[in-house]
């Protein structure tokens, strides 16, 4: 699982490849690849949630079926020979199939939406290695688990959090209020059902 640098953006990377024209197989390839290694974290985010994360592994199982039947076809498709025409529309045929599960999942990530932010930036926040206080109580406020009174005050003296945040405890614990504010706001989610 990638530790470090900002949560993937999941529908900019299906959408690139559901873009793309049928015969555009190599590129597929490339972009499923990037997608392959991200949709661990996506899996981590909804871990917590039963339901979503049952859902989630239901699509990602299929997806990654017919992904493994794609990039075999494209595999061969890359060997030449004289079933080379034949292999890359297998792998055509394969894409097709492949961006019916990527549907699939765009339909999760649309329906989703406003949990995955929350999920994702508490999966970001859990596997950093170091802290960015502004882009944590950044994505503190995006997720609701600061008010909007807080996001103001901390807002207006910067200058001040930026340099006690260069103690390496004040940031570990700063690491720590925020996994508890990020834990509050999901029972509040789960005791309301909103965020």
């Amino acid at each position: 699982m990638r530790k470090n640098g900002p949560a993937p953006d999941f529908s900019k990377l299906v959408d690139e490849i559901l873009e793309l024209h049928p015969g555009a197989v190599q590129r597929a390839g490339e972009l499923w690849k990037n997608l392959e290694g991200q949709l661990e974290i996506l899996e981590t985010a909804v871990r917590t949630d039963k339901p979503r994360h049952g859902r989630l592994l239901a699509i990602t199982v299929r997806l990654r079926g017919s992904a493994s039947k794609f990039t075999r076809s494209l595999a061969c498709c890359k060997g030449g020979g004289p079933l080379r025409d034949d292999w890359v529309r297998f792998a055509e045929r394969d894409l097709a199939e492949m961006k019916d599960e990527l549907l699939a999942l765009k339909e999760f990530l649309v329906e989703e939406a406003e949990f995955l932010k929350f999920a994702l930036a508490k999966v970001q926040l859990l596997f950093s290695g170091k802290c960015d206080p502004e882009r944590l109580f950044r994505e503190l406020h995006e997720a609701g688990a600061v008010s909007e009174r807080t996001w103001v005050l901390l807002m207006s003296y910067q200058g001040s959090w930026k340099k006690a945040v260069e103690n390496s405890q004040v940031a570990d614990e700063l690491q720590q209020i925020s996994r508890r504010l990020f834990d509050l706001q999901e029972v509040r989610v789960e005791a309301h059902g909103a965020p």
